[in-house]
């Protein structure tokens, strides 16, 4: 009887370890949607079963073609960015305007090694600044358009006129 006391105690201790939340390296992009040249939050953690992992404190690389113009690693898109010693990296990075419009995957490398997570990034075409038609300003179309409303009622009136005179 104290044996299976004993065996179904251990049996629970075993579940209970094997059951626990196991802390492990991760990426995340805040916000998840940006226009082309926004800024993002780049966060995570280099964990090993909960303890800092790859050297920290240390240095992550993060890829991703969203990251094109700031760095490179291998032909791809990449930032460096510092880990502290409790394995947590956190910094903000404002994206190139060339950018290409899409979502896209941002992975990572520590310790000479990938992190075996990613997150992603959406990102959007530039916003709008101000008005234009074309290469031509909203102000400047305006008063063009304003003008040869002006020039046809003029021309009207003098067709008009011009008829009358012949009638």
């Amino acid at each position: 009887m104290k044996a299976a006391v004993v065996l179904v105690i251990g049996a629970c201790a075993w579940l209970g370890v094997m059951a626990a939340p196991a802390s492990a390296n991760s990426i995340a992009v805040t916000p998840s949607s940006v226009s082309a040249g926004g800024t993002v939050t780049l966060s995570g953690d280099i964990l090993v079963n909960g303890k800092p992992g790859c050297g920290a404190p240390g240095t992550v690389t993060l890829l991703s073609p969203a990251f094109v113009g700031l760095g490179e690693f291998a032909g791809e898109g990449a930032v460096d960015l510092p880990v502290d010693a409790t394995g947590h990296f956190s910094a903000q990075v404002t994206l190139h305007t060339s950018v290409a419009v899409g979502t896209h995957t941002i992975t990572g490398r520590c310790g000479g090694g990938n992190m075996g997570v990613s997150a992603t990034l959406t990102v959007t075409g530039l916003p709008r600044t101000g008005g234009a038609i074309g290469p031509v300003p909203d102000a400047d179309a305006a008063a063009i358009g304003g003008a040869l409303i002006a020039i046809g009622a003029l021309a009207t009136v003098v067709s008009r006129r011009r008829r009358a005179v012949t009638a």
